[in-house]
């Protein structure tokens, strides 16, 4: 949790940082990383909606006696 909030600060770090130097290319590049990011997010709850499902599924075979 600790190393998924020092991940957060950086990204919000950086996206403010990428203020507006060069109005142009860092706006796109801005447009891009929060592309980036919206992307890794849906990778990541994707991945542990994915986790949970095949944990429940296997608990209920568990609980029922079959292996299979």
């Amino acid at each position: 949790m600790q190393q998924f909030e020092q991940v957060t600060q950086k990204v919000r770090f950086r996206l403010i940082g990428s203020g507006g130097e060069k109005s142009n290319t860092t706006r796109v590049e801005s447009n891009y990383q929060m592309f980036l990011i919206i992307v890794g997010m849906i990778a990541i709850a994707a991945t542990w909606y994915h986790i949970i499902e095949t944990n429940r599924k296997t608990l209920v075979t568990e609980n029922k006696g079959n292996n299979g």
